[in-house]
């Protein structure tokens, strides 16, 4: 079961590292090029602000999907007598509540 534990916090910090490089480095570059975008008019920009949205959503994906994963792998390392898989579990599952604040 510490296998799963591991795996769990692995998963954990896949998925705080897709938050945290959402939230510090591709959401304000997503937000400024909208405002440019919407004053300008570029198709350059436009497209810009297209692939900045789609690597928001594929960031909000892998923390959910890391996140609720490693939750599960967590709980179940948990369960079966290895104490800092519940650990893992309550960071994962944190990691997957904190993609809905941010994701677009």
């Amino acid at each position: 079961m510490k296998t799963l534990g591991i795996a769990a916090f692995v998963l954990a910090a896949v998925a705080l590292g897709a938050d945290l490089y959402a939230v510090i480095e591709t959401l304000p570059n997503y937000k400024s090029m909208s405002l440019t975008a919407q004053t300008d008019g570029d198709r350059i920009l436009r497209a810009l602000v297209d692939s900045y949205h789609g690597t928001l959503r594929s960031l909000a994906y892998t923390a959910l999907g890391a996140g609720v994963l490693g939750t599960i792998l967590g709980g179940v390392a948990g369960v079966k007598g290895w104490k800092p898989g519940f650990v893992a579990a309550g960071l994962a599952l944190a990691a997957a509540a904190w993609q809905f604040a941010w994701a677009v």
